[in-house]
């Protein structure tokens, strides 16, 4: 771990497939190493939290590698402002690329309350 908002992870090739490893949790595909890593920062940090992967190894992203995954600390929520570093009281997580759960969550009990 580089700090909290950015992880390194090693893409491999292996038996045909590129695979990536993170803390128990792993994605592969049979595109390249950085793809892999890609797919695994989805999981970690979920589908909507945008990333950036970069290599920090040498070679080329089709090929076995180190990579950082770096949170975007810009994303904020729309509605509230909350980010991935400063969630809502009681957690929150992406509904959209704007938009926290807590604020859907909201808004659904205004509408029903109406």
């Amino acid at each position: 771990m580089i700090n909290d908002n950015s992880i390194e992870i090693i893409g491999r090739f292996t038996s045909g497939t590129y695979v990536a490893r993170y803390k128990g949790k792993q994605a592969s595909n049979t595109a390249s190493a950085k793809w892999a890593v890609e797919l695994l920062a989805r999981k970690l940090f979920g589908p909507l939290q945008r990333v950036t992967v970069t290599r920090i190894s040498e070679g080329r992203d089709d090929q076995d590698g180190t990579f950082r995954v770096t949170v975007d600390e810009t994303q904020k929520c729309s509605r509230c402002g909350c980010t991935w570093r400063n969630a809502c009281a009681g957690g929150c997580h992406w509904v959209s690329a704007e938009l926290c759960s807590a604020c859907v969550d909201e808004s659904n009990s205004q509408d029903g309350a109406l």
